[in-house]
């Protein structure tokens, strides 16, 4: 059985070039995923505390704001 992403939520986060990007946030199973801009798919590692801690260590990104759906 195949599951199907769930989209969550975004991170808007600023790169380390100074750029600002929005990065797409979804469930896959029991799995959470970070989608890029640029439509690279990472896997949330199980023992990241956060989804804001894997983006600061992964993409080396400050999360700027956490955008909900309805709330743009």
């Amino acid at each position: 059985m195949i599951s199907k992403k769930k989209f969550m939520y975004w991170k808007e986060v600023k790169k380390e070039d100074g750029s600002i990007a929005r990065f797409v946030i979804f469930k896959k199973g029991k799995s959470i995923f970070i989608e890029t801009d640029t439509g690279y798919e990472h896997i949330v590692h199980p023992s990241a505390r956060s989804v804001d801690d894997e983006i600061r260590m992964v993409f080396k990104a400050k999360v700027i704001r956490t955008i909900m759906p309805g709330h743009e």
